[in-house]
């Protein structure tokens, strides 16, 4: 496994100042990556979630992850595309991408890890399927749009953008609203997701080249959108809108 550097880019203020440090200390990543600790962060539906976006994938499959995850994603979606799979990993974080070196090793030979800024990358459609794991509720409003056309300009004809991450509770849902004042005091990235929709707040919401579908979890409180991008034949005038000035990602 190798840590691709990419650009020199700027560590975003937003991570240590509403994160707690988390992401830079050894001994709070080792803490938070335990399954049983993500399941209770999640009321015992990440196994279910990480089932959600393997069940997207295929054998063989060209795979972008934007985010390092604790738990075990990582096993589960490189097992799911198998040895000849290709599986990208960005992160802007050099800590994380080595904690996920470190722990992993030369056991996934299809992994490469990438040190990018996942909201100012030049994309290329090619991927069969771009996931985002619980990764809009840790970012700036500012930040969500550009990761969301980002995730959907990398599909090829047919891929598939699979978001998992908190969603708009149900007005019935006690456990969704608590969770959702909380949230507001100590975990304000997340509080679009609240009161909006994923679809929403992307700038191809209504383009005909998209087919977006959204399913709730735990009554509303959880949700999964996949974005399917249709097979069309493109314009060649048109190509490089959709494949701007790229890089290899």
């Amino acid at each position: 496994m190798r840590i691709n550097r990419q650009h020199n880019v700027n560590y975003p203020f937003y991570m240590e100042f509403f994160h707690n440090k988390i992401y830079s200390s050894a001994a709070a990543c080792a803490k938070n990556d335990s399954v049983t600790r993500c399941n209770l962060k999640m009321f015992w539906c990440y196994k279910k979630m990480v089932n959600e976006v393997t069940k997207e994938l295929k054998q063989g499959g060209n795979v972008c992850q934007f985010g390092i995850n604790f738990g075990n994603l990582i096993d589960e979606v490189a097992i799911s595309i198998g040895n000849y799979g290709i599986y990208d990993i960005i992160d802007i974080n050099p800590l994380e991408l080595k904690r996920i070196r470190d722990k992993y090793g030369d056991l996934y030979k299809q992994i490469a890890l990438i040190q990018d800024d996942i909201a100012f990358l030049n994309v290329k459609a090619i991927r069969d399927n771009v996931i985002c794991f619980m990764l809009l509720s840790m970012v700036p409003d500012s930040y969500k749009r550009k990761i969301i056309d980002n995730a959907l300009l990398m599909l090829k004809p047919n891929g598939k953008a699979i978001f998992i991450d908190w969603g708009r509770p149900k007005k019935y849902n006690v456990l969704g609203w608590g969770v959702k004042m909380y949230q507001q005091l100590y975990r304000p990235l997340t509080d679009k997701l609240h009161d909006v929709s994923i679809k929403s707040m992307s700038s191809y919401a209504y383009s005909d080249e998209f087919i977006w579908q959204q399913t709730g979890y735990l009554g509303g409180l959880l949700q999964k959108v996949v974005v399917t991008r249709r097979e069309i034949a493109l314009p060649k005038s048109s190509t490089s809108k959709i494949n701007p000035k790229s890089s290899k990602i």
